[in-house]
């Protein structure tokens, strides 16, 4: 999972992105993708078929089913 906190073009080594990162905003999305890594790891604790998948994947034996990808990145507003 990926999550820019900055223009795509940005820098993590940069005062844009350590004035970005102690923002109100950037504490509401790490809180919502901490929220999104937590419902996906119940998921694969509740359901042997999706656990088996990501394992599956994991080891390379499977191709992608059709529930989508990871990787969402999410944007300033």
């Amino acid at each position: 999972m990926f999550v820019a906190i900055t223009h795509e073009s940005g820098s993590d080594h940069t005062p844009e992105f350590a004035e970005a990162a102690a923002s109100a905003w950037v504490r509401e999305v790490l809180l919502a993708a901490a929220e999104a890594l937590t419902c996906t790891t119940v998921d694969i604790l509740r359901s042997a078929d999706l656990r088996d998948e990501a394992w599956a994947r994991f080891r390379g034996d499977a191709a992608p089913s059709e529930r989508g990808a990871a990787g969402t990145r999410i944007r300033s507003p």
